[in-house]
């Protein structure tokens, strides 16, 4: 049971109360939440594509490094690309691999494939258009799986990928309630 699970948001000037999720992936009561919003952010995005990258890196910092070239790559090339990157770890194969989804230039599949080799993120890649609700399930699919191994990122996403999307902005009166803990 998550340790914040008692916790809630209380609005002092209507008495209104709203649930706290602690945000994490690692909490079993909280990840569906997690990736629920995730996946509906990412499709409010509205990304044009979906880019699957296999057979990465086991070597957490060797994969980073390989990724942030291979965009660094595309944007030298003068392609216009922002991502929003989910880490899977095959279930049967224990392959590792980035599931993207992408805004910006259509990479075609042997560049991507050329550059993918040539930075160390292996050769076999895949990349689609988006069709209407495709990415919200497409990446709903991945970023629910479990087994993102210890230190990765289950998340990245570059600076433009989410532009455009409102700032929040928390209403007056709302308060994050954390009850006191009962003698047992």
């Amino acid at each position: 049971m998550c340790q914040y699970s008692t916790w809630y948001y209380l609005n002092t000037i209507t008495g209104e109360v709203r649930s706290f999720h602690c945000g994490s992936w690692l909490c079993e009561d909280h990840r569906g939440l997690v990736a629920y919003h995730w996946a509906t952010r990412v499709a409010g995005a509205r990304p044009e594509r979906m880019i699957t990258l296999t057979n990465i890196p086991k070597d957490k910092t060797r994969a980073y490094l390989a990724f942030k070239h291979l965009v660094e790559n595309f944007r030298r090339d003068g392609y216009a690309f922002e991502y929003c990157r989910f880490l899977e770890v095959g279930t049967r194969t224990g392959m590792y691999h980035f599931h993207l989804a992408q805004k910006g230039d259509f990479i075609p599949k042997h560049y991507l494939s050329e550059r993918c080799v040539a930075n160390g993120l292996g050769k076999i890649t895949d990349i689609r258009r988006c069709k209407g609700l495709g990415p919200a399930w497409y990446m709903a699919k991945y970023i629910t799986k479990e087994g993102a191994p210890q230190g990765w990122r289950k998340v990245a996403y570059s600076r433009g990928f989410f532009q455009g999307e409102p700032e929040f902005e928390s209403e007056p009166g709302w308060v994050l309630v954390k009850p006191a803990c009962l003698p047992v």
